[in-house]
């Protein structure tokens, strides 16, 4: 990505959107804006940006509005933690919801790692027939709880 102060305001979009593996169409529809209005302005054929756009592409790209209007060459961003544009669209909610997910699927499988790598500590003989869980008379125990 270039910070060339002189980039227009369409070029440092189009950069931002070729860094990110964003196409034009999938930001215009992230933004609310027709696919047709963001080549526009990206081209130049448009000179001026509403202020909705203008936000919604700083906020998708976690940039400065004055970064997209060239008043400063700062890109100043950690890019943001999407990895395709599925997660891009999502609302910060659905994010965190999906990160906690995650953090769950990584403790159930570490937990079943575990009983997997160390079955002595789970596994017993079932010394009460009466409680029988499974047919051969062995159960499943979590030593931990």
């Amino acid at each position: 990505m270039r910070n060339n102060e002189k980039d227009t305001p369409g070029q440092r979009i189009a950069d931002l959107c070729k860094d990110y593996g964003i196409s034009q169409k999938e930001l215009a529809e992230k933004i609310g804006l027709s696919a047709s209005q963001l080549s526009r302005i990206i081209s130049g054929k448009t000179p001026t940006i509403n202020s909705d756009a203008l936000i919604g592409i700083a906020e998708t790209f976690k940039v400065s509005t004055d970064y997209i209007l060239g008043l400063s060459s700062d890109l100043a961003h950690e890019k943001p933690e999407f990895r395709t544009f599925e997660e891009l669209l999502l609302t910060d909610e659905e994010r965190e919801e999906r990160r906690k997910a995650k953090e769950e699927d990584k403790a159930l499988a570490d937990y079943y790692r575990n009983l997997f790598e160390n079955p002595e500590s789970y596994l017993a003989i079932n010394e009460n027939p009466e409680d029988d869980i499974l047919e051969d008379d062995v159960y499943i125990w979590d030593k931990d709880i």
